[in-house]
């Protein structure tokens, strides 16, 4: 059976039908969260002081739900909680309150997982939007959480439900807390993913009080779940999002950046008029510690140290003194990550130190994660024998 093509026309119609469902729809969903809200600000007076925002702009200026800017990503890629974690706090943080639009107000200003991935950079509650999809994709009941510090503005994170309790993640660092713990939250106002969106009512939001059991109408509103599923079905189904893996040849990129490191310590000494010599073997050795520190972060376990010690000690020239100050970045620009470097103390004293059998020794650690996010690690050391 042949069938016929749809004509322009046609094809007109079915826009129009699509368009018009859609903007019947975004006007039910307006309705509906305008009595929604004006119920929680009845609740208690407080309310309107709380940071519970139900729509966003994203990086075109327009306003979504929030729960909108999360989806479920599942990716081969990214084979733990933990490295999506890591994942993600290597994306470099930015504001982008002012590079958006000029509205200025109080718009909460978000990006889209696609764009946020494609630009690298974005501002904190991007972090939290992708971390928490990542989550999700784990099976996770994940959950974007905003809130306060005890200094600054609205504060995005992301909360872990499980059934020992709670975990917070920080998306900016990948560091993991209890509710019990020093964290660096101060109240926590609403909590929501891609299919619910929890309001705190209780009577204080301070987070060692609040109880979270989000499914309890006593604790938390929620918006109905039937509004937040015919948004999310318009004017299509979420998009399946697929992480791009790395074209960075890793070993070769170590290998280049440590061949800069080394110019840039020989011309730091050369300007103090110090003879600069490199021993390969201690650069060698410098290897297990920068492979132990990735994975403690990677992986979230206590990687032990000893065998590089024992190096160490076995290695070094007896009567020397070995020193070493080791950085992670997540850029590739040598001469800005030196320049960093030298802003501390430890580093400047293993660059210019003087003495008798002065070796230093570099190496360079790069370790790639999908859509080209690397993380950077650099350790300059060196041994060598005090001068009385």
């Amino acid at each position: 059976e042949v069938k016929s093509i749809p004509t322009v026309k046609s094809l007109d119609s079915i826009r129009q039908s699509e368009n018009s469902k859609n903007s019947e729809c975004d006007r039910l969903f307006l309705l509906y969260t305008k009595d929604w809200w004006s119920e929680f600000l009845s609740l208690r007076d407080g309310h309107r002081e709380r940071h519970v925002l139900l729509f966003g702009e994203d990086e075109l200026g327009i306003s979504r739900p929030l729960f909108t800017f999360i989806t479920r990503i599942r990716s081969y890629l990214i084979e733990s909680p933990s490295q999506a974690a890591r994942f993600v706090s290597l994306i470099p943080c930015c504001d982008v309150r002012n590079s958006v639009n000029g509205s200025g107000g109080n718009v909460q200003h978000w990006m889209s997982i696609p764009a946020f991935l494609a630009t690298r950079n974005g501002p904190p509650c991007s972090h939290a939007a992708l971390l928490c999809s990542l989550f999700l994709g784990f099976g996770m009941d994940a959950y974007v959480c905003l809130g306060s510090r005890a200094r600054g503005p609205l504060q995005p994170w992301v909360m872990v439900v499980s059934c020992k309790g709670v975990t917070f993640f920080e998306p900016q660092n990948g560091q993991r807390y209890s509710p019990t713990d020093n964290v660096p939250y101060v109240t926590v106002d609403c909590a929501f993913n891609d299919t619910s969106f929890y309001a705190n009512i209780q009577p204080s939001n301070k987070i060692p009080k609040v109880t979270f059991e989000l499914g309890n109408p006593v604790f938390w509103k929620c918006l109905a779940s039937g509004s937040i599923t015919s948004v999310r079905a318009t004017p299509s189904p979420p998009l399946c999002i697929q992480l791009r893996p790395s074209v960075t040849d890793p070993y070769h990129l170590a290998f280049q950046m440590e061949r800069e490191f080394r110019r840039a310590v020989r011309e730091e000494r050369d300007d103090l008029d110090l003879e600069t010599k490199f021993s390969d073997e201690l650069s060698h050795l410098l290897s297990p510690a920068l492979q132990a520190y990735e994975l403690e972060r990677s992986a979230n376990v206590s990687v032990s140290n000893e065998d590089f010690e024992q190096a160490v000690r076995h290695s070094v020239t007896p009567g020397c003194t070995f020193k070493a100050f080791p950085g992670q970045f997540n850029q590739t620009n040598t001469r800005a990550i030196f320049k960093q470097c030298m802003r501390s103390e430890i580093c400047k004293e293993v660059v210019r130190v003087t003495g008798e059998k002065v070796r230093h020794a570099v190496r360079v650690k790069v370790s790639v994660y999908p859509e080209e996010v690397i993380a950077v690690w650099v350790m300059i050391a060196v041994q060598y024998m005090c001068v009385m």
